[in-house]
């Protein structure tokens, strides 16, 4: 990391940002990022993981920054890691809401994919990946073809969290996980799993209705 962020110095970027996941175990922290580098960068999120305002460009033009998130049980985390090693137990409340990340923060995958976010790994997810691209162009028509996708859309007005509970009142069956405390992890509970997704694209046009009753009432 001290290398890379050495060589990037100076060189003309619009932005330039550490990511870092760190928990309560951390031994990598972003305290520990700063040391390293012999400076103390601005974060992307305060304590209670809430997105703080960017900071001005430095002097040569580049906004520089850390982007500290919490540790999230995703993917292999999941299996793998405890609760407890998870430093975010606070609130759920920003979990519930709309993700401003989907669509707004498209991303490629390593696999030249255009993905409607960044927020884990969502190479053939029927839902998040929009497929490979070719150009800009091709992007910018997946990106506008995706605006017309109810579950996409649902995501972006109204968050992971309102798919579940659509999900769990439609099926009753399906069980899920109650210990999730972020906004990707419901949406990793929600959109990878096949039997869940299935019964969304089938009340599709009702959840369509309700996206528009709900538009209506903020009205």
């Amino acid at each position: 990391i001290v290398r890379a962020w050495k060589a990037i110095k100076g060189q003309g970027f619009t932005s330039a940002s550490v990511v870092l996941c760190s928990g309560e175990k951390s031994l990598v922290t972003p305290d520990f990022v700063d040391a390293q580098l012999g400076e103390t960068l601005p974060r992307r999120f305060d304590d209670a993981g809430i997105g703080a305002a960017l900071p001005d460009p430095s002097e040569d033009g580049t906004l520089y920054l850390m982007s500290n998130s919490t540790v999230q049980l995703l993917a292999r985390a999941r299996r793998r890691l405890s609760r407890d090693e998870q430093s975010f137990t606070g609130d759920l409340g920003p979990a519930l809401g709309p993700c401003r990340f989907s669509m707004r923060s498209a991303a490629i995958t390593p696999k030249n994919h255009l993905a409607t976010c960044c927020g884990f790994e969502v190479q053939g997810n029927e839902v998040l990946d929009l497929g490979p691209i070719d150009s800009e162009s091709d992007a910018e028509a997946k990106l506008r073809k995706a605006g017309d996708d109810v579950l996409v859309t649902a995501l972006s007005r109204f968050g992971p969290h309102f798919l579940r509970e659509v999900a769990r009142k439609l099926a009753p069956e399906i069980t899920f996980d109650e210990s999730c405390r972020s906004m990707c992890e419901i949406c990793e509970d929600t959109v990878t799993r096949p039997e869940v997704v299935q019964v969304l694209r089938r009340h599709a046009d009702a959840i369509a209705a309700t996206i528009l009753r709900m538009d209506e009432e903020c009205m």
